[in-house]
């Protein structure tokens, strides 16, 4: 079993308040064991921790809990983590909320099944609801075209289905990254992301055909830990600036 996680202590000020706040620190469980043939499986335990009031901090899927089989067919995973949506291309920079209509993380009560067809990346998620059936299915695709990634999602709820699409390349060291997103309830959504050569991030999102918000950080290596600058511009309030230290475990 190893034990890893990290510390992000910020300070954040906005209309001349300053709070001292927590940017999502966790600590964490894991291990993998062979199970022969090729085949592996490993299982994740992670708990959130505030760090501004030295406490452990829960809520539904704020972290990873989860068992895993993968093997050369591809993998096999149950419990919490991260949806199978790899389509927002446009969430690049440290501290952007990342808008993007149906979005989801991580995902809670889920099965993910992914592997390999004719070259496409094919992945499969359902989510339970302790009824007769599934609260939710997912399907999602990873495509690429030289230095062009496309990726593809679709979720249908029971009430709500939701599509996304998005691409990400680099050109002349620069990350461009895009995303849209479209919900049978007629809401909908686009990103932007840039990665710059000198290390500036710069993210845009936009939900509902209204700018929500704009983003820019940098990070500064202090060795052995890293210090991020960030400003963050929210449509209907005012601008965020935070200085944020992270230190891994």
């Amino acid at each position: 079993v190893s034990v890893y996680g990290a510390l992000y202590p910020r300070i954040a000020i906005q209309d001349g308040d300053v709070t001292l706040e927590d940017g999502a620190s966790r600590f964490g469980l894991k291990s993998s064991k062979d199970m022969g043939n090729g085949n592996t499986v490993a299982g994740v335990m992670e708990f959130s921790v505030d760090v501004g009031n030295g406490k452990l901090a829960s809520a539904n899927t704020s972290r990873l809990a989860n068992i895993s089989y993968s093997g050369d067919w591809g993998s096999a995973t149950i419990g919490s983590g991260w949806s199978i949506d790899s389509s927002n291309k446009a969430c690049v920079a440290g501290g952007q909320g990342c808008g993007h209509v149906g979005y989801q993380g991580r995902v809670a009560d889920m099965l993910q099944v992914t592997g390999d067809l004719g070259g496409f990346s094919v992945k499969a998620q359902t989510e339970f609801d302790g009824t007769d059936g599934v609260a939710a299915w997912a399907l999602a695709t990873t495509i690429g075209f030289g230095s062009l990634d496309v990726a593809a999602f679709y979720r249908d709820d029971g009430t709500d289905t939701t599509t996304h699409i998005g691409a990400n390349t680099t050109l002349a060291g620069v990350y461009v990254g895009a995303t849209a997103g479209d919900s049978s309830d007629g809401t909908d959504s686009w990103g932007l992301g840039v990665k710059l050569p000198g290390g500036v991030k710069i993210g845009m999102d936009n939900v509902a055909g209204d700018l929500q918000q704009v983003t820019a950080s940098y990070d500064i290596d202090l060795g052995g830990s890293t210090l991020r600058l960030l400003v963050r511009d929210d449509e209907g309030s005012d601008t965020v600036a935070k200085v944020q230290w992270s230190y891994s475990l």
